[in-house]
């Protein structure tokens, strides 16, 4: 079991990694089937909250303090509403390798950031480790930068919204309430991605590809990788997450 513990806090943000990385995967899925992102989105939070206040519930955790349900809610405004919102749209304008290249510069701007705010100190370790994984993601498409620029710009735009999301989350969700934090806010997500659906038209998948690709992002890209980054983040100090 001692062995296990010092993997573990990589093994779960490796979950977290692969399982975030598969959204584009997913989402070209469903685009096929009908679906519009307002109705995606909400499908995707929809099942995800079910299942996270059916762990909370079923495991009968503690129950968040008013100002922190707040404070979760809040973090849906600045985060997965915005960084949801321009990924899955930058997925229109841009080839998924590129838009995925794009948002995953968060862990670079997280750690920049978490240097000007927190003064956390920057390693060697730190920097070798983003600049291997930034030069594998290049490798990996290519080297080759396309797409439409409102594409480019929407990734760019999630990536940072994202990392504005990861620092404040560091300061806001206390040890021990990861899925606590992860029910409430994927339900705020589930209410604002509802009422835009409802305003700007709700269009259900039409085919079975398309409703096996909206509960892949529910299950595979959303409830497993947000269970296995809050498991470790706060623990670790880990600051840096999709």
């Amino acid at each position: 079991m001692e062995n296990f513990s010092a993997f573990r806090g990589p093994i779960l943000i490796g979950i977290s990694a692969v399982g975030f990385g598969l959204v584009p995967i997913f989402v070209i899925m469903t685009f096929g089937s009908g679906v519009n992102n307002f109705t995606l989105l909400f499908l995707r939070f929809f099942v995800a909250s079910i299942f996270m206040f059916g762990l909370f519930f079923g495991r009968k955790l503690k129950f968040p303090t008013g100002k922190q349900i707040l404070s979760f809610l809040l973090l849906v405004g600045i985060g997965y509403v915005g960084q949801s919102f321009c990924y899955f749209s930058a997925l229109n304008y841009a080839p998924s390798s590129v838009v995925s290249l794009l948002l995953y510069t968060y862990p670079m701007l997280v750690m920049i950031g978490s240097v000007l705010v927190f003064k956390e100190q920057v390693t060697k370790k730190k920097v070798f480790g983003l600049l291997l994984a930034l030069s594998g993601a290049f490798v990996i498409i290519g080297g080759q930068i396309g797409g439409e620029a409102t594409g480019i710009l929407l990734a760019l735009s999630a990536a940072i919204i994202y990392t504005v999301y990861i620092l404040v989350s560091s300061r806001v969700i206390g040890e021990g309430m990861g899925i606590q934090s992860s029910a409430f806010i994927t339900l705020g997500a589930t209410i604002v991605f509802g009422v835009m659906a409802l305003l700007f038209g709700f269009s259900l998948p039409k085919t079975s590809t398309g409703w096996m690709g909206a509960l892949l992002i529910a299950f595979a890209s959303t409830v497993l990788p947000m269970w296995a980054f809050l498991q470790e983040w706060k623990k670790r100090g880990l600051l840096w997450r999709r």
